[in-house]
């Protein structure tokens, strides 16, 4: 949604909808970007640091989950 609306800044708005989610809420939509078919972008989550604020601790596996994570950070 935010790469086809374009809106003026798509940093600034990733920043206001990550700081609505609760830890958990991001790790439930990480789950399901991950499992998902593709629906946003890895580059354009990986370039607005979409998880990088997700803690290891909330992840199912935090040994195997944070590789994983890696690639979208």
């Amino acid at each position: 949604m935010v790469e086809t609306r374009c809106p003026s800044s798509p940093k600034q708005y990733v920043k206001i909808l990550i700081s609505q989610l609760n830890n958990y809420q991001l790790a439930l939509l990480f789950y399901h970007i991950y499992a998902g078919d593709e629906v946003v972008s890895k580059d354009f989550l990986k370039a607005n640091n979409f998880f990088s604020t997700l803690p290891d601790k909330v992840l199912l596996d935090p040994e195997l989950h944070k590789y994983i994570k890696e690639e979208y950070a």
